[in-house]
């Protein structure tokens, strides 16, 4: 994919994660959550949405701001996290850990919207291929190739 098609389609992808934490999180306070006495925490979650829309804006100027060191004609594609061949043994296990990690902050995501399941694994997934984006972004504007 071009470096502009993939930036667009990573915006949207953040765009459509931030809308799935709004509408999931919206829908959790509107429902409280069972098994709690004290419904009041649930004051928070206007707030969270502020600083999710504050976050996904910076993030996108930031990807836009990397992008200016990525050629104009370099594809790019998901699969490069993928393809170990070549890569250093440190190189290696960082990627491993990397996608570790991103699965256990995929796991995390469905377990804040326990009672959301279409939410939970909408707003999971996106926030997982995201990260997947945002890893093959800086790698491609680091990586000159």
């Amino acid at each position: 994919m071009k470096k502009r098609s993939f930036w667009l389609m990573m915006t949207g992808i953040s765009l459509f994660n931030g809308l799935m934490f709004f509408l999931t999180s919206l829908s959790a306070m509107k429902k409280g959550v069972d098994g709690v006495d004290n419904q009041a925490g649930l004051i928070f979650i206007p707030l969270l949405w502020v600083m999710a829309a504050g976050f996904l804006l910076v993030m996108t100027a930031f990807t836009l701001m990397i992008g200016i060191a990525i050629k104009k004609d370099r594809k790019i594609g998901f699969s490069e996290i993928f393809k170990f061949r070549g890569l250093s043994v440190p190189a290696k296990v960082g990627r491993i850990c990397f996608i570790g990690f991103s699965g256990v902050l995929m796991i995390f995501g469905m377990m804040l919207f326990t009672g959301e399941l279409l939410g939970a694994v909408m707003y999971s997934l996106s926030g997982g291929v995201l990260l997947i984006s945002l890893w093959t972004w800086l790698r491609a504007a680091v990586v000159r190739a």
